[in-house]
């Protein structure tokens, strides 16, 4: 997904800051409106499980069980 994926790299430009890459991001993507929370959620998800995709602790379970 671009956005993820633009939001990122913003997020690297700003240094780990997310409230600064909020606003590169909003520079760039005037009509993208991202709370700055979420350049810190895919960073910890691309960090910790190595993909830009939300971790599901249900994935591989039985619907009973």
């Amino acid at each position: 997904n671009l956005d993820v994926a633009d939001s990122h790299l913003m997020y690297g430009l700003g240094e780990g800051n997310a409230r600064y890459a909020q606003r590169l991001y909003q520079e760039k993507f005037p009509d993208r409106r991202p709370d700055w929370k979420k350049f810190q959620s895919i960073d910890s998800r691309l960090r910790g499980h190595g993909t830009f995709k939300p971790a599901s602790r249900d994935w591989g379970k039985t619907q009973n069980g």
